[in-house]
Formats: structure tokens, sequence, C-alpha cells
């Protein structure tokens, strides 16, 4: 049989139509399929030899998270990677051996660079790891009972009745076995394969369930022997034409019952802090006392250059040709100033601040600093952006 050497034009169409695709798969919100889940789960538990599980299902990650520490707030035993290496690596290895034996390897690298490397930086890199994040900052690191204290009756009743309602009184010893984001986790190869699929190189049932599994509604499934907490998709997703998870006006990921994340060009905010920054409620110095890195340099943005640097009560030092400017800041930093570069984005004329290393006292220093040059190759540049 003659390897697939070249993708023709009509294949090369489909190759970006399944990548938009399973970025949109991923980020909009779809129904569970309850009975077919079930079904699903039940397949997956006779393939490990394991008895058909209690099975809870969440309106949210955060309230999965409160379902699992309600029941066991601490896992005694891993018994690791039984689904992974049982079901998902013999599907895996399937499909793969059929791409390789069928297709030359610059149509694989092609389909690669396209398909998987894209949907996975989309939505594995700028969704699930800072949602996971988020939410690993507010539950995971707790015990269930800190957990209970930060929500409000109508969530502790309804997620309490639902787990009592399945599991009784007695709280088991629970052996943790593996844990899926979904699509999430799994969309980058799993797209990849797909597209073969759709031009007739992989032929595989097990895939073809596998990939229905997958696709299924649901965003977190955490595996034990005896329970499997499933999460249920966001309702909505908002987002950066870049992708980083965004919104001024609303949560960026908003889910049922009740439950948001939130944040500003891909940074997490809590949801007090947020309203603060985008209603701009906190002054200059409030912001550079926030502890983390990422939201200091969100909040100094929306703060903007002329605001941040008369509160701050900056004096200018340095001003160019090229109109940079250099301020130098004291009372911020011990026994040192704090420098602050303003500038001008060429593309829009916005102004902008960023900080400098405070032993430079040019403007045109810092800006080619900010570059990774030295000051004759940034003099050197006829257009910046």
């Amino acid at each position: 049989m003659t390897k697939l050497e070249k993708l023709n034009k009509e294949q090369e169409e489909l190759m970006l139509d399944v990548r938009d695709e399973y970025i949109r798969k991923s980020l909009i919100y779809n129904s569970i399929n309850k009975k077919k889940l079930f079904e699903d789960i039940k397949i997956l538990y006779r393939k490990i030899n394991l008895s058909m599980p209690i099975i809870l299902v969440a309106r949210n990650w955060f309230e999965q998270q409160l379902m699992i520490n309600l029941i066991y707030s601490q896992v005694e035993s891993q018994v690791r990677s039984q689904v992974e290496s049982q079901v998902e690596s013999q599907v895996r290895s399937q499909v793969e051996s059929q791409v390789e034996s069928q297709v030359w390897s610059q149509v694989e690298s092609q389909v690669r660079s396209q398909v998987w490397s894209q949907v996975g930086s989309q939505v594995g890199s700028q969704v699930r790891s800072q949602v996971e994040s988020q939410v690993g900052s507010q539950v995971w690191s707790q015990v269930w009972s800190q957990v209970w204290s930060q929500v409000g009756s109508q969530v502790e009743s309804q997620v309490r009745s639902q787990v009592r309602s399945q599991v009784g009184s007695q709280v088991p010893k629970l052996n943790f076995i593996w844990q899926y984001y979904g699509l999430w986790f799994d969309t980058y190869w799993l797209s990849f394969y797909d597209y073969f699929t759709r031009i007739g190189i992989v032929k595989s049932d097990d895939f073809e369930w596998y990939k229905s599994f997958l696709t299924n509604g649901f965003c977190n499934i955490v595996f034990y022997d005896k329970f499997v907490f499933v999460s249920k998709m966001p309702k909505i997703i908002l987002r950066t034409p870049q992708g980083k998870l965004h919104s001024m006006d609303n949560a960026a990921i908003q889910w049922q019952g009740n439950y948001n994340n939130y944040f500003i060009e891909g940074v997490a905010f809590d949801k007090e802090l947020w309203e603060k920054v985008r209603t701009k409620s906190l002054s200059a110095k409030e912001i550079l006392e926030l502890k983390n890195i990422e939201q200091r340099y969100v909040s100094l943005k929306i703060l903007g250059a002329e605001r941040l640097l008369t509160e701050l009560d900056a004096k200018l030092i340095s001003k160019t040709k090229r109109g940079n400017q250099l301020y130098s800041i004291k009372n911020i930093l011990k026994d040192k100033d704090l420098k602050l570069l303003k500038y001008k984005c060429p593309s829009t004329m916005r102004e902008y601040v960023k900080f400098v290393p405070n032993d430079i006292i040019n403007a045109d220093i810092a800006q080619a600093w900010s570059f990774s040059l030295i000051e004759d190759e940034y003099k050197q540049l006829i257009i910046e952006s």
C-alpha cells in the first residue's frame, strides 16, 4: 500500500475545519447525555476490572471539588493510571500505528502543527491551566471544612443533599484512579487523529467510542474506585482574539449554579478584586501592594499611565526625540527609586507605562532594555511595534 505523501487542497481545508471545530467544541457549552455517560463509565470500569461506581454530576468545577472533599478530604492510596494505561493508551497506540504506517512524516508534521499544537495551545494552556489554577487555589489546598465556610447555604445544601442522597452517611475509603479534563485535556491529540479518520487513514471502533465519550459535555471527571465525580461544561467562556480568558463586563467563565471565574487578559482575579480593577477603584499605591505580579501588571495597565504617574508623584528625568519618557518615583522601594517608562504604542497611539531597572537614567535606553537590545541597536530601529 502506498503511503500518503501530500495533502490535496480539499484535505488541507478540512485540516483547518477540524482544528476550528475542536476549539469550538472545547469552549462552547453542551449538555451531558447522562444515560450515555453512565453506560460509558460502566464500560471503562469493566475494562479495568472494577464494579460500576456511584456517579455524582456537579453543575460546575467548584461543586465537583466540594463533593470530593465532602466524601473524603485526603486520598489514602493512589492506584494511578489504570484508566490511562488500559484505555487511553490502547486507543492512542492503535490510531498512532495506523497513521505511522500510512502517512509520510512530512504530512504528519503538517497536520500536527495545524491541528494538534494549535488546538492544544488554544484550549489547554489558555483555558484549562488557568481555570485549574484558580479553582485549585480556592479548593484543593483546603480541607472540606474550610471550603464549606466559603460558600453560601444554597450551594452547601444542594451539594450536601445530592451527595447524601446517593452516598448516604457512611464515608468510605477511596482509591484514586485517574482524572480527565475532558476536551480541555485530550482535544489536541483527539482532533489530530480524528482528522485522519475523516480522510480514511485511521479506522478504529475504539477511537470512535472514546471520542464520543470525551465529547459528552463534561469539562472534568475524576475517577475513584467506587465513585466518579463529573463537572459540567461552563455555560459561557469569554476570551480575547488571542485566546486569553478575559472580560471587563462579566465573568470570563460562567458556570451553572452561580459560580464564576473572573479574568482580565488571562490573569485570574477573585470577584471583589476584579470589580475594583475594572472600575479603577484601586489607587496606584494599592495596586503596587498586590502580591501577585501578574495581577499587579494588568491592574496598572487598566489604571492608565497618567493616573499612575500622578498618584505616585513621579518626576520626569528623561525625555527623548522618540517620545519616550522616563520617570523616577521615590518612597516605593526601600533605599531605591522606582523607574517607570512612559511611551506610545505606534499602532494605536495609546500611552502605556512599564517598569524598568532602577539604574537606568535614559528613556531610550529603558526602551531598548525592554526590547532586549543595546542602545545602538535600538537607535537603528525605524519602526517600533
